[in-house]
């Protein structure tokens, strides 16, 4: 999971994000795919750990429609999965990746705890909904 912001949020690093929302409490926001989501999780614990106040605006119909949000500059930030970050970056601009380790679709970009917020990691977990256990084997991209 990646952290992209709209090219008009003036932060280039998590560190300038976390700076920029202390500076405005509130008036930054994030689209997530739904209220629970990994995204929307990842960034509560974002927000707990950096002592910021940024809106969440859950879309509840997948991070497909969280990103056509952030595109147009209607959300200033959303997440991006690792197969389209190649393709969402051209319009939106990477932050970081929320895992513990850099993405081998995108080496150039650092983690979130390595760009301003040590100790944070967030990985996300998704499977069938009859499995029993869909997160017993943990992939890394």
């Amino acid at each position: 999971m990646c952290c992209l912001v709209h090219p008009s949020v003036p932060a280039k690093s998590v560190e300038e994000l976390i700076a920029l929302a202390r500076t405005a409490p509130g008036r930054l926001n994030y689209a997530s795919s739904g209220n629970g989501s990994a995204f929307h999780i990842g960034m509560e614990l974002f927000k707990r750990m950096a002592g910021v106040d940024i809106v969440h605006v859950p879309t509840c119909k997948g991070s497909a429609l969280s990103v056509m949000r952030c595109l147009p500059g209607r959300c200033s930030s959303c997440d991006g999965t690792p197969n389209g970050v190649r393709s969402e970056v051209r319009k939106l601009r990477a932050l970081a990746v929320a895992g513990g380790s850099a993405l081998a679709l995108a080496p150039e970009l650092p983690t979130i705890a390595e760009s301003g917020l040590p100790g944070y990691e967030m990985s996300g977990c998704s499977g069938p909904s009859r499995r029993r256990n869909p997160c017993r084997r943990h992939r890394r991209y």
